[in-house]
């Protein structure tokens, strides 16, 4: 438990992984990291498994009524949406706060884009490289009488990943 009496945490979570069909999880691309053994799929690479445990998964095309409406249906029953979609997208395909908060007046949502919903970098692509670089993450790497270094995983994904889910997580107790 946490502080206070009035507080309850659930002990488990159910999360649905979103993906649609045209822009698949890049973590099932890395055929290298395929453990021995297994059969190479798009499911079976370690870096998939180990980030989407336990998750379950659905395949929906937001752009498609249908799939929209579905996507709406699961929004009805969620806690909180986290999205990864370009900056504005989810607003022009009717699925932005507003919209979704009509549907579930509860619901927390987050969205995690490399600069940002607007400003002068907002719609610029990154990756997780050039969040430790511009992040300052790989200044504190390595020595300094080098140029900086990559952190050895995916750190700058996974920061924005554990801020996202602090402040989500601030927001839905509020």
């Amino acid at each position: 438990g946490l502080v206070g009496s009035e507080m309850c945490i659930r002990d488990s979570a159910e999360v649905i992984k979103v993906e649609w069909p045209q822009n698949m999880d890049m973590l099932r691309q890395n055929r290298f990291t395929v453990p021995e053994g297994v059969e190479p799929g798009p499911n079976s690479t370690g870096q998939f498994a180990d980030t989407n445990a336990n998750k379950r998964g659905i395949t929906c095309n937001i752009v498609d009524p249908e799939g929209r409406d579905l996507f709406l249906r699961l929004v009805e029953l969620a806690d909180f949406v986290i999205d990864t979609a370009p900056p504005g997208m989810m607003d022009q395909l009717s699925l932005g706060y507003a919209n979704l908060s009509a549907v579930n007046p509860a619901i927390v949502h987050s969205s995690i884009t490399p600069f940002g919903q607007s400003g002068p970098y907002a719609n610029w692509r990154g990756s997780d490289l050039i969040g430790a670089a511009m992040g300052g993450q790989m200044y504190l790497n390595g020595d300094p009488q080098r140029e900086p270094l990559r952190p050895t995983v995916s750190q700058a994904y996974a920061q924005a990943s554990l801020q996202a889910t602090v402040g989500m997580m601030i927001a839905h107790f509020h």
